[in-house]
């Protein structure tokens, strides 16, 4: 034990109390979904939520086209901020050179310097017209034929299909709407298109050729004799004859 001046001398210790700061930490804005499809098919704006949290406004924003990593300024007039919701006009896309499978990285900053982005892939939905199948094969001149064909895929874009007579040979054909109409036998080549069904603005085409028969034909024979004259009824369909008695 130390003394001083013959006195035992008491350590002491100061204590000191420890303070405990609670630091509140503000969550980031954020931007959701935050990847989405532009559709070069269907064109249409981009649009996002954004939950701002202790961000207040939109300050500035940025974007890249993959892979090219050079950045690139989006003008205020390219995309809009309306409460919650931010919006990437449709016209700005298609002022790009885009292709199937670009990608545009957006980058957005918030007056708290925060950040975050929004990933815009490009895709085609485009489904292309492959074949027609099911047309008529036959017709008889004369009589009116419904043209009907069954668009493949089932999945494709554009399934509407026209008719026009590519070729009516000797066989008087025409079309009005969907029906064919014809005044002799032979062979008609008809052609179905679907309006920008083999590419967005391509036409696809398939022509058919179609037989056209002869009507049937109804023929009489005529008997005569001295007590009057029979007439038969020949069908080419139906050979039950009906007699017709008549006097000379």
């Amino acid at each position: 034990m130390a003394t001083h001046n013959g006195q035992a001398i008491t350590p002491t210790c100061n204590s000191k109390t420890a303070t405990t700061n609670n630091l509140t930490v503000s969550a980031a804005p954020a931007i959701s979904p935050t990847s989405c499809n532009y559709d070069l098919n269907a064109p249409a704006d981009i649009t996002a939520t954004i939950t701002w949290n202790s961000a207040v406004s939109v300050t500035d924003a940025v974007y890249s086209i993959r892979p090219d990593v050079t950045v690139y300024t989006l003008d205020s007039d390219d995309y809009t901020v309306a409460g919650n919701g931010l919006t990437i006009e449709n016209s700005f896309f298609s002022d790009l050179p885009l292709t199937t499978g670009a990608a545009l990285d957006f980058v957005f900053t918030f007056n708290t310097g925060a950040t975050a982005t929004l990933t815009v892939n490009v895709v085609d939905g485009f489904v292309a017209v492959t074949d027609i199948s099911r047309v008529p094969a036959a017709a008889t001149a004369g009589t009116p034929l419904t043209l009907i064909g069954t668009v493949s895929p089932a999945n494709a874009t554009n399934q509407t299909v026209t008719w026009s007579v590519y070729n009516a040979g000797d066989t008087g054909a025409s079309i009005s709407g969907d029906i064919l109409s014809t005044t002799a036998a032979g062979v008609a080549v008809v052609r179905a298109t679907v309006t920008n069904g083999l590419t967005a603005s391509s036409d696809y085409t398939q022509d058919f050729n179609i037989t056209v028969n002869a009507a049937p034909v109804t023929t009489y024979t005529v008997t005569f004799s001295s007590n009057g004259g029979t007439c038969h009824k020949n069908s080419q369909r139906r050979r039950e004859h009906r007699k017709r008695q008549f006097s000379l």
